[in-house]
């Protein structure tokens, strides 16, 4: 029963993070890492409000969630490396928690 309750208020703040009522997230978009793109959503655009040693860089800190909600990344990203993605908050999110085994398929 306790490992229950662990379980469900973890899963519980989680989908409260994500809410689409929270503008927690400005922009869905794609980072490229190494040739590798990933999905991840920006957080903080705005240098003034990140930590001092931040500011002087061109980079935005984004996202990087991992699928099947095992958590994820903050990570600050040269502007370079990310493209703004055409997907929803939620067609984007369902797609990375999920792997993008479930979803709306892409038009």
């Amino acid at each position: 029963l306790p490992l229950i309750k662990t379980v469900y208020r973890a899963m519980s703040d989680l989908f409260d993070f994500f809410s689409p009522k929270k503008d927690a997230f400005d922009q869905v978009v794609t980072v490229n890492i190494g040739g590798i793109e990933t999905i991840g959503f920006i957080t903080k655009q705005d240098p003034s409000r990140m930590p001092e040693s931040f500011r002087d860089r061109d980079s935005v800190l984004v996202y990087l969630p991992m699928s099947y909600m095992m958590g994820g990344y903050p990570a600050l990203i040269p502007r370079k490396d990310i493209t703004p993605c055409k997907m929803s908050m939620e067609e984007a999110m369902l797609f990375v928690l999920t792997a993008g085994i479930t979803g709306k398929q892409a038009s």
